[in-house]
């Protein structure tokens, strides 16, 4: 089992507070297509296919384009890691950021182009069987234009490209196929180098999404039906019509989950996600929690819309050791939110 991101889903209504606060560090941004909003996470197209170890993946058809607009510009030194499937005997331009292109040939090579340009062409085609999943890492150095592209962990090519001074976006997409899922792409990261974790390629990695499971220590808030607070935020793709809501300062709402897979070997960081918004006008907010042994964890306030939105907080390390997350630290955490 190739290592992991995790990512889990819950959601609440008008929803946090604690002394203690958690600071994400390198990875800016994970994606394993599972969570049902892929249209509220930064992408312009929501088409899903089959993912690469079941769930989901996004999938192109003829001269499509997946943009992903983030949420705030990076700069510095940028590593975007991705799974892509080849479905098609020719796929051309498969990742742009910057002035960074990157394209496969008819038989499977892999290209770098500085725009329009050809800079390097890979000695091995990882493409030669089509429908084979490959995973993609690209390194880009914004201020020289070095690029160092590995796939499956290994060096792959390398060159250089046009600088440019930050990136607000980037895109997959394919040309010159005629047929819907012509490629797929999953288990997305984007990270930089500061901080000191998670700033260098990860290698393959893999996204796994999980959902609570039971009610944990807090259950504050007010459940829309019923007394079981985890089953009216547990679905993978958020039902508004069901959920739990709170108006007070501090009432907490946490949650058991799923485990990850038996056979995870390192977790390289955990997204907290809920699905929420306010009701009335007026100043509402909530932060995320994590529950670790008897010690709560908060994310900062984040100020609520009146429209359904995730909110997210990704975490490179675990907040109780400031070290690398193992699985049983995040098996063992409860996860929720609370009103701020």
């Amino acid at each position: 089992m190739p290592d992991q991101i995790y990512a889990y889903r819950l959601k609440c209504d008008d929803i946090l507070y604690e002394k203690t606060r958690f600071i994400a560090m390198a990875l800016k941004f994970i994606e394993g297509f599972d969570e049902g909003t892929v249209g509220l996470h930064g992408w312009t197209s929501a088409r899903l296919g089959t993912g690469r170890f079941g769930g989901s993946s996004w999938t192109a058809g003829q001269n499509e384009h997946q943009i992903l607009n983030l949420p705030t510009p990076l700069t510095g030194t940028l590593v975007v890691g991705f799974a892509f499937q080849h479905n098609v005997a020719s796929v051309d331009t498969i990742f742009s950021i910057g002035l960074l292109n990157l394209a496969t040939t008819a038989g499977g090579a892999l290209q770098l182009y500085n725009n329009t340009t050809l800079v390097a062409t890979s000695t091995t085609s990882p493409w030669t069987s089509v429908g084979t999943w490959r995973y993609v890492e690209a390194k880009y150095v914004l201020s020289t234009g070095a690029v160092t592209v590995h796939v499956d962990g290994a060096a792959a090519l390398s060159g250089t490209v046009a600088t440019v001074t930050s990136v607000a976006s980037m895109a997959w997409q394919t040309t010159n196929n005629s047929t819907y899922g012509s490629c797929c792409v999953d288990d997305v990261y984007i990270l930089d180098t500061t901080g000191t974790l998670n700033n260098d390629f990860l290698g393959d990695v893999r996204i796994q999404t999980l959902l609570p499971n039971n009610d944990g220590t807090y259950s504050q808030l007010t459940p829309s039906t019923g007394t079981t607070h985890n089953t009216l935020v547990n679905e993978a793709a958020p039902n508004t019509t069901n959920y739990v809501s709170g108006a007070t300062v501090g009432q907490k709402d946490s949650y058991q989950f799923q485990d990850l897979a038996a056979n995870t070997a390192n977790v390289y960081g955990v997204e907290i996600t809920n699905y929420s918004h306010k009701d009335a006008a007026g100043p509402a907010g909530f932060s995320n929690l994590v529950r670790i042994g008897a010690t709560d964890y908060v994310s900062s306030n984040q100020p609520l819309s009146a429209s359904w939105v995730p909110n997210r907080d990704i975490l490179d390390a675990n907040p109780a050791t400031s070290a690398a997350w193992t699985a049983s630290d995040v098996n063992s955490a409860e996860f929720g939110v609370q009103v701020s």
